[in-house]
């Protein structure tokens, strides 16, 4: 079974990675993760020939992160009227909340062995509306990086989602910037020299970065 499964994946990635659904992926059961005050949910899947397909042509792991980020966000739309949270329902619907857009990195990013951390906080939009939100932190060659793939796929605007137009805007942004926006539960998350308190994050206005 666990041959059919594999031979079925590897015929979908020859017609390319956009077309595959989850059926089509061999089964490999992971554990939920937890550490540093995050949480994965438990996994079905192996994302492992999907994420070689998606990086072949990277060399570097800054350069896997941001593959597979491009993705995530070309990919997967924000789930308006439901609720889905993990990384195996975000694949096989192509959708979900921020919870499964970074559910669905960290297990695409573990088979490269990226250290990959859920950063769980508060995000605050253009009209200084505040919810809870998370995000990514990720370690490469040049350091450790800040994401929002959520954010980097879209917006809702009346209801529905509309795709944005260069998602590269929230890959790697720069600290200083981010936290306008992003203010983690978890103040190690900030990666700032002097860290901003709750009351600081009020005061801040917002400023949408720009793509590097």
């Amino acid at each position: 079974m666990r041959r059919r499964l594999i031979l079925l994946c590897t015929v979908f990635l020859c017609l390319g990675v956009q077309a595959q659904k989850a059926h089509d992926l061999p089964t490999d059961k992971k554990r939920a993760v937890y550490g540093n005050g995050y949480y994965v949910s438990p996994s079905e899947y192996d994302y492992t020939q999907v994420v070689k397909d998606i990086t072949k042509d990277c060399t570097t792991k800054y350069e896997q992160a941001k593959a597979l980020y491009l993705w995530i966000c070309r990919n997967i739309s924000y789930d308006t009227p439901s609720d889905i949270r993990n990384a195996d329902q975000c694949w096989t619907k192509r959708k979900a909340v921020c919870q499964g857009y970074c559910e669905l990195f960290y297990r695409m990013a573990e088979t490269l062995k990226l250290k990959t951390n859920l950063v769980y906080g508060t995000s605050k939009n253009s009209e200084g509306y505040r919810e809870g939100h998370s995000w990514l932190s990720v370690k490469t060659d040049q350091g450790e990086i800040l994401m929002d793939p959520t954010w980097g796929s879209g917006s809702v605007v009346n209801g529905k989602f509309r795709r944005i137009k260069d998602p590269l805007v929230w890959f790697d942004v720069d600290p200083e910037l981010f936290i306008h926006t992003h203010l983690p539960e978890n103040k190690k998350h900030q990666h700032l020299k002097e860290l901003v308190t709750e009351e600081g994050f009020d005061t801040l206005e917002y400023v949408r970065p720009e793509v590097k």
